[in-house]
């Protein structure tokens, strides 16, 4: 047995499609942005050199991940609530 991730959740949750996609965007834009800020070392008096991303290497992920499947999730919300249309995009959606 494997250990799921937040993206594998979202997929059995019944999470709609553009949700999935803000998931994924999210994820691995909060990733690319942790690279960068995540090598910036800070010396500390009884550990020497170190930075954030050798204690939390997976936190621009999971940030980036939640931030986008929220926002996902607010436009899968906003796009259901249109009067006539929203039902059609509940249902392309997967809602």
């Amino acid at each position: 047995m494997r250990e799921l991730e937040l993206v594998d959740l979202n997929a059995v949750s019944g999470a709609g499609i553009i949700k999935n996609i803000g998931t994924s965007v999210g994820g691995r834009l909060g990733d690319g942005i942790f690279q960068l800020a995540g090598s910036i070392t800070v010396s500390l008096p009884l550990m020497g050199e170190t930075s954030i991303k050798k204690f939390f290497p997976e936190l621009g992920t999971t940030i980036g991940a939640n931030i986008g499947g929220n926002i996902g999730g607010t436009v899968e919300s906003l796009l259901g609530r249109i009067p006539f249309v929203g039902g059609i995009f509940n249902a392309l959606l997967g809602n």
